[in-house]
């Protein structure tokens, strides 16, 4: 989810050049329903149904049928991994005109701006700004009305202590201190969310903060929308730290492995906090005191 929000940039500068323009997705439908809640596109076509699996078939053409569709579209760009240039090759034999292939892997720039920059013969001299989904209104209303069940009139912050992978987890021993100290120290009120990937550091959270709010395991639109309203966000180098970036509020975001300078959300209300080596193990040495100073000066 990540990796897709960082092409959102130049997704939403392909709407402001041509906003009347039918825009459509092709992607996993998990996370790029989010651009068609907000209106950045206009249909979705799953990467994981039998049709989209004949694009990545070497053996055999493409039925007429979808040749038609591919010659509908004016433009098409790709951001799949296609090192074997099948899917290219189906482009190109259906008869695309206009096709723009961007690798995801072969990244010397912020992700954003490399997905942006092969886009620049088509939009001019548009700028490459921060993504922003702009979340609708009914399901904002829904999710403070969720909130303050939960806790009341006390203004909101999330805490995410997953990611996709292990090694890049501050400990959740730590997000457990942090919460305490949000809870003892302001007038805001912790929420800690967390997906199916998430078990591991829900199971040492739950004894740590019994008397907590936990929200786990809610579909992806409800998270948003709990994001959309929330007051602050800190997490790891995670989708759902992207996610909250990208719907505006104000995020304090722990890396550790991964690069910053490449996979970092991007944003003014965006700070980061790297750790002192490329690794899990230095991640872990970043002290609760600095990340509570970080969201502090961010949205306490």
């Amino acid at each position: 989810m990540g990796d897709f929000i960082l092409t959102l940039p130049a997704v939403s500068a392909l709407r402001r050049r041509w906003p009347g323009a039918y825009i459509e997705l092709a992607g996993y439908e998990k996370s790029t329903r989010l651009a068609l809640v907000t209106g950045l596109v206009d249909r979705l076509q799953s990467l994981d149904s039998a049709r989209m699996a004949l694009y990545f078939q070497g053996e055999c053409a493409l039925p007429p049928e979808e040749k038609e569709y591919i010659r509908s579209f004016d433009l098409i760009v790709s951001y799949l991994y296609d090192p074997e240039g099948v899917l290219l090759k189906h482009l190109k034999d259906a008869g695309a005109e206009n096709i723009i292939a961007v690798s995801p892997v072969e990244i010397k720039l912020h992700a954003a701006g490399h997905f942006f920059s092969a886009l620049k013969g088509v939009l001019g001299d548009a700028s490459c700004l921060p993504a922003k989904l702009e979340w609708p209104e009914p399901l904002k209303q829904a999710a403070r009305r969720r909130l303050a069940a939960e806790v009341g009139k006390k203004r909101v912050i999330i805490i995410h202590p997953g990611s996709g992978s292990p090694a890049k987890n501050w400990p959740a021993e730590k997000f457990a201190a942090l919460a305490k100290k949000i809870w003892n120290e302001t007038d805001f009120a912790p929420v800690i969310i967390g997906g199916e990937a998430d078990d591991k550091a829900m199971a040492v959270l739950r004894p740590l903060l019994p008397e907590f709010n936990f929200i786990v395991n809610v579909p992806l639109a409800d998270i948003a929308s709990i994001l959309s309203v929330a007051d602050g966000y800190v997490g790891n180098d995670s989708g759902i730290t992207h996610l909250a970036a990208a719907l505006g509020i104000q995020v304090v975001a722990l890396f550790g492995p991964t690069d910053p300078a490449i996979w970092a959300p991007r944003g003014k209300n965006v700070l980061v906090i790297k750790s002192r080596l490329p690794s899990n193990e230095s991640l872990a040495e970043i002290g609760i005191e600095d990340v509570f100073l970080a969201l502090k000066k961010k949205a306490l």
